[in-house]
């Protein structure tokens, strides 16, 4: 059989590699999986027929066998899709494995190489891991890293014992904020929200461990 044609898996010679096994190795070299999904086939009409009562009442089916069930998959490689089919689910992915190598083998390897992260990219990371944190540890993370004081403080009780309501003062820095809630726990997260909106004006931090190292070793150097 020719190495590009359209094997099916009645086809597939025993002990040579599946168009699927094939493909898995050239997918990996390329750093793009490949993901089998089954599809539904569409729903078949019937045939219509006039059945037979001359065989002792019997429908007489000599000549009405049942149409063969055939299975889609889609496989997707990247940006590209490809539609296989078959008597089998299995035979349907090498059917598609066998098209998607049809393509891909006369395609150059992509580089392995990761582009640099632009800093949007890193910022918007950034934001999507703070968004698992939960808000008073976020206010300790930003203070700890400007160096500020960070304090939260009840300021404010009021309503019946069964039904009180709390007014939480937080300041980080020269930031202030309030928050109010029917518990001392609701008030402080509250508060610590208002103040990391607060915070956002705040400009980027930047390593510049270097930068004061080599100050403090410029302050020692002795003039010459």
């Amino acid at each position: 059989l020719p190495r590009n044609q359209e094997l099916t898996e009645g086809d597939v010679p025993v002990g040579s590699i599946t168009p699927t096994v094939e493909l898995n190795g050239l997918a990996m070299r390329r750093g793009e999986p490949a993901i089998y999904r089954p599809i539904d086939p569409k729903p078949t009409i019937p045939p219509q027929y006039r059945p037979n009562y001359n065989f002792r009442g019997i429908y007489n089916q000599r000549y009405h066998y049942p149409t063969p069930k055939t299975f889609y998959v889609s496989l997707t490689i990247g940006n590209r899709e490809f539609i296989g089919e078959g008597r089998t689910r299995q035979q349907a992915r090498h059917n598609a494995a066998a098209k998607a190598l049809k393509v891909l083998k006369d395609e150059p390897i992509p580089e392995t190489t990761e582009p640099v992260q632009p800093a949007a990219d890193v910022l918007a990371n950034e934001k999507a891991e703070n968004l698992l944190k939960p808000e008073i540890t976020l206010v300790y993370e930003i203070a700890r890293k400007r160096n500020m004081s960070v304090s939260f403080e009840v300021i404010k009780e009021s309503g019946p014992p069964h039904m009180k309501t709390f007014v939480t003062s937080c300041k980080v820095g020269d930031f202030v904020a309030e928050g109010e809630g029917n518990g001392r726990k609701v008030s402080k997260k509250r508060a610590a929200q208002k103040v990391l909106e607060q915070l956002k004006v705040l400009p980027l931090l930047h390593d510049d461990g270097g930068s004061r190292q080599t100050k403090r070793y410029n302050k020692k150097r002795p003039k010459s």
